[in-house]
C-alpha cells in the first residue's frame, strides 16, 4: 500500500492548513515565506514524517521491512512532491479565480476595445484617445493593488456614463461594473 494511516493523517493536517491560509486572505497564500515552508514541508518534512510513523508502526507489530517495504518508503517521497505539486496548482488556479484577476483580465479587454475607438470630445475627456489613457493608468494603478483606482474607475463603468456612451460595450461594462462591486466590497471587508 503507497499510503498508509498516517499519510491520510497527514492530508488531513495538509487540507487543514489550507483551510486556515485560506480564510485569512487569499493574498496571504503567495507570500514568499509561506512558499518556502510548504516547499520544505512537502520535500522533505511529510515524506520522511510518513516513512517514520510507517516503520515504527511496523516494527511495533515485530513486521520483518523487507525490500518491497523499503520501495514503498522510497516512493513516499516522490508521491509527496505530487501531492505539493497538486497544492501548488491548486493555489495558482484559485488565484487565478479571485475578482481581483478577473477584473484585470476584464479591463485589458476594455483596454484593447477602448485603443480602436477614435471620437471627439465626449464628458470629461478631449478624445477617446484620452479615456483610453486614463483607463491605462487606471488599469495599471490596480494591478499595483492601489485602492484609489477602484473608487476612479466606479463611475466611469456606471451605466449610461463614461464607457456606455464613448465605447458602448454594455456587456463588458456591466461585466466590469459587477466586479469592481466585488472587489470593492472585498477590500472594504479587509480594511
Amino acid at each position: 500500500m503507497l499510503l498508509g494511516s498516517y499519510d491520510l493523517l497527514i492530508v488531513a493536517i495538509i487540507i487543514a492548513a489550507n483551510a486556515m491560509i485560506l480564510s485569512f486572505n487569499k493574498d496571504n497564500c503567495y507570500r514568499h515565506y509561506t512558499l518556502i515552508v510548504a516547499s520544505i514541508c512537502y520535500l522533505f518534512v511529510f515524506p520522511h514524517l510518513s516513512v517514520k510513523l510507517e516503520v515504527n508502526t511496523l516494527l511495533n507489530q515485530n513486521i520483518v521491512i523487507d525490500g518491497s517495504n523499503r520501495l514503498i518508503f522510497f516512493f513516499r517521497y516522490p508521491i509527496y512532491w505530487l501531492l505539493g505539486l497538486l497544492n501548488l496548482g491548486f493555489f495558482n488556479w484559485l488565484k487565478a479565480t479571485t475578482p481581483l484577476n478577473q477584473l484585470n483580465k476584464q479591463l485589458k479587454i476594455a483596454l484593447s476595445i477602448s485603443a480602436k475607438v477614435k471620437s471627439p470630445a465626449v464628458f470629461n475627456y478631449q478624445s477617446a484617445e484620452d479615456f483610453h489613457l486614463t483607463l491605462t493608468n487606471l488599469q495599471n494603478e490596480l494591478e499595483n493593488k492601489n485602492l484609489i483606482a477602484i473608487e476612479k474607475l466606479i463611475p466611469i463603468f456606471e451605466p449610461d456614463s463614461e464607457w456606455d456612451n464613448i465605447i458602448g460595450d454594455t456587456r463588458l461594462g456591466e461585466a466590469i461594473r459587477n466586479l469592481l462591486a466585488e472587489v470593492n466590497s472585498e477590500f472594504k471587508r479587509f480594511t
